[in-house]
């Protein structure tokens, strides 16, 4: 699976605050490769009627077992209804005992910050990694901030801190 260029479902607006959420998903073995692809078409179809999505990008890596997402929501509600429904929600649980330690970040910015639709954000900067030091957030029992378990589920377990990449890098 080729990296999903940024793709645009949304515009922002100057003045609101909008949260980006990065993930680097590991998987422990190539062979899990065709359960990510297959689910990752049920979720970008997802993603095409999710409220409140202004868009979302995929850096694939296979032959490394490596994939990252990155995403811009309108408010946190939105993040958390998209990640409890179905498909998303049941391919995390599909996928859980196929991963390594995975991470999440997330992060709020402003249509200032650089996202104007047919451009990814690249955090914090254009041209900037994301990760290291202090840029996972976690909330006591393990987790991250705002990122409660899915109804019916355990939260993915989390690791800090995201490893370095660029998640815009073509």
């Amino acid at each position: 699976m080729p990296d999903l260029p940024w793709t645009a479902r949304g515009e922002m607006e100057a003045g609101h605050q909008y949260v980006v959420m990065a993930s680097h998903l590991p998987l422990t073995k190539l062979a899990s490769t065709v359960t990510f692809f297959r689910g990752v078409s049920a979720v970008r179809k997802q993603l095409a009627g999710a409220d409140g999505l202004v868009g979302y990008t995929l850096r694939a890596k296979p032959l490394a077992h490596d994939y990252w997402t990155l995403s811009v929501w309108t408010d946190r509600d939105a993040l958390t209804e998209f990640m409890r429904a179905p498909p998303h929600v049941q391919l995390m649980s599909s996928l859980k005992p196929l991963m390594g330690p995975t991470k999440f970040v997330n992060w709020e910015i402003t249509a200032a910050d650089g996202a104007d639709g047919d451009q990814p954000l690249c955090p914090p900067r254009a041209g900037q990694r994301v990760g290291g030091e202090g840029q996972a957030h976690r909330r006591a029992g393990g987790g991250l901030a705002g990122h409660e378990a899915p109804a019916g589920g355990e939260a993915p377990p989390v690791a800090e801190p995201l490893p370095p990449v660029d998640v815009c890098a073509t």
